[in-house]
């Protein structure tokens, strides 16, 4: 198999779209107070978190504790994009994300563009404005930034610049690793040389010249061949051993994460491969199993620790960085 990684880079929140976090300021009161629209962000959350579960082998429960945790947690920020002045986001729009996201095939929830509802929310704000959630802009696109607010921003088509996948996304296109342009993911059946595949498939081929894209195995103990193909879904937690699709070993805090020495090591419960493969400019690090911070607390984009999902590491000057939830009422209005 070629570039195993493939599957990883596709970001794990970028059916998020609606929630886009750019970080928050502070003095600024939290949209967060109004009570307009719970039923739907609670279905949202709910079938949000499920999907999480449901495609990426527990991870819901494994990093958030419970199903009811995440569901609280991104519960609220779906309010906080409801109540923005601004937001384009309605109890209609959350209602059709939850039910496109709830209906969604795992491959369909790697790809945002493929999620109505989610993505196809356009808010009051001009490009450039600062923004704190997608929703708020014309262009539906808020451009994430460390610094407190991000900027609204044109969407990325084929072939345009760019510098991680969710500027892509929004076209089903990925961004490609070397070129740094929106590219088309490779349809199985098609060759895949220097390409990504589609969600569920991988680059296989015993030479670059030879490789296509094969549909991954999605089942534990189904027969698998990582060089000559099929390989296992690893984004369902399975990894090729001596033929058989398995489970991925268990990684402790502070132990390598990924892929290692041919196998594939996942984190235990409450811990975070970090920094994620979605994070283009950070390079080639190191992946390993940190504990994510509370909200609040100091973290480190580059080496962790990490934040606990939605919250983002936010700049606040003087290299003073920490874990922030987003507020869009404090990124215009």
């Amino acid at each position: 198999m070629l570039d195993w990684k493939s599957t990883l880079e596709r970001p794990w929140l970028i059916a998020l779209l609606l929630l886009w976090s750019c970080g928050k300021s502070e003095g600024t009161q939290s949209a967060s107070t109004s009570r307009d629209g719970l039923e739907e962000c609670k279905n949202f959350a709910t079938a949000h978190c499920s999907k999480r579960e449901e495609c990426r082998a527990g991870e819901a429960t494994s990093l958030f504790g419970t199903l009811d945790a995440c569901i609280e947690r991104f519960q609220e920020e779906c309010l906080k994009a409801l109540a923005a002045a601004t937001s384009g986001a309605t109890r209609e729009t959350v209602a059709q994300c939850a039910t496109t996201n709830d209906e969604a095939a795992c491959s369909d929830y790697d790809t945002p563009g493929m999620l109505a509802g989610c993505s196809d929310v356009f808010g009051e704000l001009e490009d450039g404005a600062e923004c704190g959630v997608s929703a708020q802009c014309q262009s539906g696109f808020c451009q994430p930034s460390p610094e407190t607010c991000g900027t609204c921003s044109p969407r990325l088509a084929l072939g345009d610049a760019c510098r991680a996948t969710p500027q892509c996304g929004f076209a089903g296109l990925y961004c490609h690793p070397v070129s740094k342009t929106c590219e088309a993911y490779v349809e199985p059946g098609e060759p895949c040389t220097g390409d990504i595949c589609a969600p569920g498939s991988s680059c296989i081929g015993a030479n670059a010249e030879e490789a296509v894209c094969v549909p991954n195995v999605n089942e534990q103990g189904e027969s698998c061949d990582a060089e000559m193909g099929p390989d296992c879904e690893h984004a369902l937690g399975l990894f090729c051993a001596e033929g058989s699709c398995e489970p991925a070993l268990s990684a402790g805090e502070g132990e390598p994460c990924g892929e290692v020495d041919d196998q594939v090591y996942r984190c235990d419960s409450g811990l975070v491969c970090f920094p994620p493969v979605t994070e283009d400019e950070i390079g080639e690090l190191e992946h390993t199993c940190q504990v994510p911070v509370a909200d609040g607390e100091a973290c480190d984009r580059r080496q962790g620790p990490p934040c606990l999902p939605p919250a983002t590491c936010t700049n606040h000057g003087g290299g003073n960085w920490s874990c922030e939830l987003p507020d869009p009422a404090a990124c215009g209005g």
